[in-house]
């Protein structure tokens, strides 16, 4: 075989590897993001823009410091919360605005920013990604409910989408207890 030939091999297989590379590194994003992957591939309208988005998410979220809740604490935002989805037969477009409130104040006590919007979002798809649409669609109703009559159904819906993230916020590294319903998950 002459030298050119054994160059054109090496660099085929070269490339070979970089595309398997490539691919491997975008299922992994695929498989650790799921619908928010998706989401994102559709917002950027390009593959690769939206998957250096998430792996700048993911330096930006190793860069904070995320911190436990005590016990104590725990059972204070379980009470709380409790008391928000009791009051939602009464008051079902409050307890939503209150699930709100409450998801966002784990969210601060714990490390994630939470001054804007968009950034919770995006650090929250980091470490819960399965949650990050539920939160985001009940974000979303929370906002129009202030200015529009919204469907009790579409609350329910809303208030069940903050109640999983508020679920796996207050236990998150701990046995998968449901302490919102005070049963297991």
């Amino acid at each position: 075989m002459s030298s050119i030939i054994i160059v054109l091999i090496i660099v085929g297989v070269l490339a070979l590897g970089a595309v398997a590379a490539m691919q491997v590194r975008s299922a992994t994003l695929r498989r650790r993001f799921g619908s928010e992957y998706d989401r994102l591939v559709e917002q950027e309208g390009d593959r690769r823009r939206a998957e250096a988005a998430l792996r700048e998410r993911v330096k930006r979220r190793q860069a904070l410091e995320i911190r436990g809740l005590s016990p104590e604490t725990v059972q204070l935002y379980a009470r709380e919360w409790r008391e928000a989805q009791h009051d939602f037969v009464d008051e079902p477009e409050q307890s939503v605005g209150r699930a709100d409130e409450l998801v966002e104040r784990v969210l601060r006590e714990r490390g994630y920013p939470v001054a804007e919007v968009s950034e919770r979002f995006e650090m929250v798809s980091v470490d819960h990604a399965g949650l990050t649409e539920s939160y985001r669609a009940a974000h979303a109703v929370h906002i129009r409910s202030a200015d529009a009559t919204v469907s009790l159904d579409t609350l329910r819906e809303a208030f069940q989408g903050y109640r999983a993230l508020f679920n796996e916020l207050l236990v998150e590294d701990k046995p998968a207890v449901n302490v919102a319903e005070g049963n297991a998950a």
